[in-house]
């Protein structure tokens, strides 16, 4: 049985080896048909079919047919308009021009080249990893295929995607020449980013750059007797005006207090002639005062001490606070127009309900939380703190208190809870979080008998004394020691001081003896100065947001932008004070120009 069973396998295997060898040889010898005919003309537009039944066309454009297509979209449309729109104001301030040559380094599809090509440059040059012809050619950022001083500008608008900073920043410097000008674009960051990001740039970091701050113009308006029949007097704390300049930087609004009553001044702001008389003096050119009004508000009941404007970012509305010789605090909410927001206004009297004798009381807001408020009340010797209409606490100083002062960037996030105080020839430091010794965490002592009446801090901490000494000292607050000390600068008395908001190596002095003037306190030397006829009444210095700053973070829209200069000059961005004198308004603009030696 066996044996019939192993015969019978022996045949289907012999069988099943014949039909395959068959099959084999028949697929062998049979000749493949397609779908496309033998015949049929090679078209290069045609892909590789999938299959052998795979006829359909492949989608293969031509590169001019492909950035036509790339060029028409409304993303790239878009894209370059915003390019186009940034190029025209680096055009507009003397950085770039026409026979410029200029390097797109990281330049992607080209954008940034199609812009600045429309735009009428002829020599534009755009490298990437990956070229995207014909307006980016292949190269490695980090390693330029380019002579040392080829180009006059050198712009990048991913710094930020950069593997190596430091070395992305080199070969840009390298590329561009002596006078030329290397232009980043990042995300919105704070100044330290800032300062991290211009110290990769080594050759603008060795330069010796000499800095000045220069008048560009000096601006007298006067004051209609219409308005203020009687003003008041000259003061030696000059704390009684307040300034709000208008976005686009052609007019200002200043709110003048005058007896019990706040007076806003509409003036028009137009660039002027700077003239000057003897010893430099700035002569002033007539302005004209455009609208004239009195504020509609609750009225003091005695005369108005201090007058503080003050900014709320984040809406866009202003704080105005006034604060009488009893220390009655009045602030209104208002809009960019100076009209009362929702009628908020808010009264607050004094913990003493303004029993006692009056004298001068200042006023200052906090940088950062606008609600909250400083009275000081020198007759008192006390400093009232303020959140909104809430009481919060009460300093008691040692001495008179002359001046006061939210200190700005401490480095520890403490700008709403620590003042400066000048009282009598102390300066004293106040946390409001401090129970102990009442709240003073330590006192500064001058010359005995002369008197501070002006104290203001700077952007990056530093803290500035002033008074009867003639004599600048400006103090660390990390340590607690003065770093600099600009002796007899005034003529008499100092009674204002406030630090440049454009480079905190200068200053505004304001003195009795009428004259106001810009110095630089490291090198105790003084760049311009005014002189009035009379006692100063107010004092006042603000920003205007419209101008480009040279290595100064300028937000624009979702992108803020850093110049990086090598070697060239270039005038950046307005700055504007106004004083006030016995019913006459000046009103004095600087701008700051940089000046860097070649090598």
């Amino acid at each position: 049985m066996e044996r019939h069973i192993q015969r019978f396998l022996n045949k289907v295997s012999f069988v099943s080896f014949t039909i395959a060898t068959l099959i084999l040889v028949f697929l062998f010898l049979q000749t493949p048909e397609t779908c496309i005919p033998p015949n049929a003309p090679i078209k290069p537009h045609l892909r590789f079919p999938k299959s052998t039944c795979d006829s359909s066309p492949r989608h293969y454009l031509p590169l001019p047919k492909k950035n036509a297509r790339l060029w028409s979209s409304k993303t790239w449309i878009n894209q370059v308009s915003s390019f186009t729109q940034f190029f025209t104001q680096l055009y507009h301030i003397g950085i770039l021009m026409n026979h410029s040559k200029v390097l797109c380094v990281s330049a992607g599809a080209g954008h940034e080249v199609m812009a600045l090509s429309k735009m009428g440059i002829e020599d534009v040059t755009g490298v990437e990893l990956i070229e995207s012809l014909p307006l980016v050619s292949r190269a490695d950022p980090l390693n330029l295929p380019f002579f040392d001083g080829s180009f006059d500008i050198a712009f990048s608008g991913h710094f930020a995607e950069a593997l190596y900073p430091s070395r992305y920043a080199e070969e840009m410097e390298r590329t561009v020449r002596k006078g030329g000008v290397c232009v980043v674009v990042v995300d919105a960051c704070g100044n330290e980013e800032v300062k991290e990001i211009v110290r990769l740039f080594k050759r603008h970091r060795d330069r010796n750059m000499g800095s000045s701050l220069e008048a560009k113009s000096l601006t007298k308006a006067v004051v209609p007797s219409t308005l203020i029949e009687n003003p008041s007097p000259g003061n030696l704390q000059s704390t009684r005006l307040a300034l709000h300049v208008n976005k686009d930087g052609s007019s200002c609004w200043v709110y003048v207090a005058s007896g019990c009553n706040i007076y806003k001044l509409q003036i028009l702001l137009e660039d002027s002639w700077l003239s000057k008389g003897k010893e430099g003096l700035l002569i002033p050119e007539q302005a004209e005062v455009i609208d004239c009004m009195l504020v509609k508000r609750c009225p003091h009941r005695s005369e108005i001490q201090s007058v503080v404007l003050a900014e709320i970012e984040s809406t866009g509305y202003l704080v105005l606070g006034s604060v009488d010789a009893y220390g009655h605090l009045i602030v209104s909410k208002l809009d960019a127009s100076g009209k009362d927001v929702d009628r908020i206004t808010y009264s607050v009297l004094p913990q003493d309900s303004g029993v006692g004798e009056g004298s001068w009381s200042g006023l200052c807001f906090s940088p950062i939380q606008w609600s909250m408020a400083a009275v000081a009340r020198s007759f008192c010797k006390s400093v009232d703190v303020y959140d909104q209409d809430i009481h919060l606490r009460t300093l008691r100083t040692l001495w008179y208190p002359s001046s006061l002062n939210f200190i700005q960037n401490l480095g520890q996030g403490s700008e709403t809870s620590t003042l400066a105080i000048t009282e009598g020839c102390q300066l004293s430091i106040w946390d409001l979080r401090m129970k102990e010794n009442g709240g003073c965490v330590h006192r500064i002592c001058g010359s005995i008998g002369d008197i501070f009446y002006a104290v203001c801090s700077s952007s990056t901490g530093n803290i500035a004394v002033g008074g009867a000494d003639r004599t600048v000292t400006i103090y660390d607050p990390r340590r607690w020691a003065a770093i600099s000390r600009w002796v007899h600068c005034s003529k008499y008395e100092i009674t204002g001081l406030a630090f440049s908001s454009l480079d905190s190596n200068y200053i505004y002095v304001q003195g009795v003896d009428y004259e106001v003037f810009c110095g630089q306190w490291q090198e105790s030397s003084k760049v311009f100065s005014f002189r009035g006829d009379s006692n100063w009444l107010g004092f006042s210095k603000i920003a205007i947001p419209c101008c480009y700053v040279l290595f100064i973070l300028s937000k624009l829209t979702k992108l803020s932008f850093v110049f990086g200069l090598c070697d060239i000059g270039l005038n950046g961005s307005v700055r504007t004070g106004i004083y006030l004198a016995d019913g006459v308004i000046r009103v004095a603009s600087s701008w700051l120009t940089l000046w860097l030696n070649e090598i």
